[in-house]
């Protein structure tokens, strides 16, 4: 029998709570025209500004580059600034900001062969005890360096150019290609753990996200990737605290950006709980977005004119508003590797 048919002899209720049925059409937002809420509890930076989420916040030194928040250490916040252009290349300096006072503890001049062609990107270890560099070159293999925050070099190496961060426990790594999933444990030769690609993980829940077929993706467990729970057209960035629910992106059909939308489906069956959609969201929620709690999901949304950006924190179930000041770049913690 066609699928198709046997679809329709489904009870409405079960087609309904499939992960590939028709849903209802995403809220889309325009951040210009929400109103502004609380300010999040989470910690970001706008500009020079670090909020901690805690009702503090700090002004770091003036800088020709950017400011990125990487995420909180004992030793302090650390924050990554992206320098400016320099007929040398790019310089990224790593700083510790603690009682109001920066110091930098790593830094690296990063050569530039085409300013469109290359991509660097600075993780904080889930353990929040090391830091990654991911270096990308155009059809160039993508280099990992994996520094303490004491500025010592732990380890570095090449991956496939095609290759992603998935998950920074912090003593291991788990990165994905086109082909395989790899855990590589900084110093040593990296292992296969599934031969399929992947698109997220999650070490602490044991969760991966692997292709299935029709180019959907679906969890399964890290540790044994077998079959998947349920799979879908859909980028995972990252699950809830609790748990029970997954934000992710939809990306629009034959690469049109403005039909992206964000999506929160259940970790259980993938079930479609909430979803929206602003302009450029493809380029904002890959630069900042997080949950609040298990129940918000918090992202960045482009504002017209130059007034900049502005965090947007939008209920699963209830409405969306303004959540932070406007300005840029704005940036969170634990921000995910997107090549």
């Amino acid at each position: 029998m066609n699928p198709r048919h046997l679809l329709a002899l489904l009870p409405l209720a079960i087609v309904l709570s499939m992960p590939g049925a028709a849903q209802a059409a995403p809220q889309t937002i325009d951040a210009d025209d929400l109103e502004r809420g609380a300010t999040t509890s989470v910690a970001h930076l706008v500009g020079t500004t670090l909020r901690t989420g805690a009702g503090k916040s700090f002004e770091l030194p003036a800088t020709e580059g950017d400011y990125h928040l990487l995420g909180k250490s004992r030793a302090g916040w650390v924050i990554w600034e992206k320098g400016a252009f320099s007929g040398t290349g790019q310089e990224h300096n790593l700083l510790l900001l603690k009682g109001g006072k920066t110091s930098t503890f790593y830094s690296r001049t990063a050569p530039v062969v085409d300013d469109d062609s290359t991509h660097a990107t600075y993780l904080l270890s889930d353990s929040t005890k090391r830091v990654a560099q991911v270096f990308r070159r155009a059809e160039a293999p993508t280099q990992v360096t994996v520094v303490n925050l004491s500025g010592e070099k732990v380890a570095s190496r090449f991956f496939d150019d095609t290759s992603d961060v998935l998950d920074f426990p912090g003593p291991r790594m788990i990165l994905g290609d086109h082909r395989v999933v790899r855990t590589w444990r900084p110093g040593h030769r990296p292992t296969v753990t599934a031969k399929r690609e992947a698109n997220y993980a999650d070490t602490a829940r044991d969760q991966v996200s692997l292709r299935g077929k029709k180019g959907r993706f679906g969890f399964t467990t890290l540790s044994r990737p077998g079959r998947l729970r349920w799979s879908a057209r859909f980028d995972p960035m990252r699950i809830s605290p609790d748990g029970r629910r997954v934000y992710g992106l939809k990306l629009g059909v034959k690469g049109d950006s403005r039909r992206d939308v964000l999506q929160v489906r259940r970790m259980r069956d993938g079930k479609l709980i909430a979803s929206f959609r602003t302009r450029f969201l493809r380029q904002t929620a890959a630069i900042a977005s997080t949950w609040e709690g298990s129940k918000a999901v918090v992202f960045l949304a482009d504002l017209s004119g130059d007034k900049g950006a502005v965090l947007v924190r939008c209920r699963v179930k209830g409405a969306c508003v303004r959540a932070s000041d406007n300005g840029y770049p704005i940036t969170v913690p634990f921000q995910p590797d997107r090549g």
